[in-house]
C-alpha cells in the first residue's frame, strides 16, 4: 500500500502536540492513521492508546477475580487513568549513557501524569552495556 504524504497543514498528522513516535517516522507509518474515524466521529488521534487502558482494566479485573489479590500488570502503552490498573514500562532502550539520562527523567515524570509505577530496562535492552554504565544504571534504578 502506497499513500501520498499528508499535507503539512493536516493537524492530525502534524499536531501542535505530536504523539511521541521516537522521532523516527510519522505515526501513521506503523499503526492506524490518526485521521481514521471511529464510532461517533472520534478521530484516531484522540484515542490512540485508549486500547491499552481497556486492556489493562480488563486484565486487572480478571486477575483480581481469579486470585482475589491485587495484580501486578505492566504495559508499554498507556493512557490517562491507567495507573489505577497497571504500571508502565518505557520500552526498548539502548545501553547508552544518553538512554540512562532519558530513562531517569521519563520514569520520574510519570508520576506527574498518574503512573506511580514505571520503569525502563536497567542496563539497557539493545547493545552491550559497560560495567560502569550498568553499575550506574542499577544505582539509579534502585530509586524507580
Amino acid at each position: 500500500l502506497v499513500c501520498e504524504a499528508p499535507e503539512p497543514s493536516n493537524r492530525l498528522y502534524y499536531p501542535v502536540y505530536a504523539i511521541n513516535n521516537g522521532g523516527r517516522k510519522l505515526l501513521a507509518e506503523s499503526t492506524v492513521a490518526p485521521t481514521a474515524v471511529h464510532h461517533g466521529g472520534v478521530p484516531h488521534y484522540d484515542v490512540h492508546n485508549l486500547f491499552s487502558l481497556y486492556e489493562a482494566r480488563a486484565t486487572h479485573a480478571a486477575l483480581l477475580n481469579a486470585t482475589g489479590k491485587r495484580p501486578l500488570i505492566i504495559s508499554r502503552a498507556t493512557f490517562p487513568g491507567q495507573g489505577r490498573f497497571s504500571g508502565h514500562w518505557g520500552g526498548d532502550n539502548a545501553a547508552t549513557w544518553a538512554d540512562l539520562r532519558r530513562g531517569v527523567g521519563a520514569v520520574l515524570s510519570s508520576g506527574l501524569w498518574g503512573l506511580p509505577l514505571a520503569g525502563v530496562d536497567v542496563c539497557g535492552f539493545s547493545g552491550n552495556s559497560s560495567e560502569e554504565l550498568c553499575a550506574r544504571w542499577m544505582s539509579a534504578g534502585a530509586f524507580y
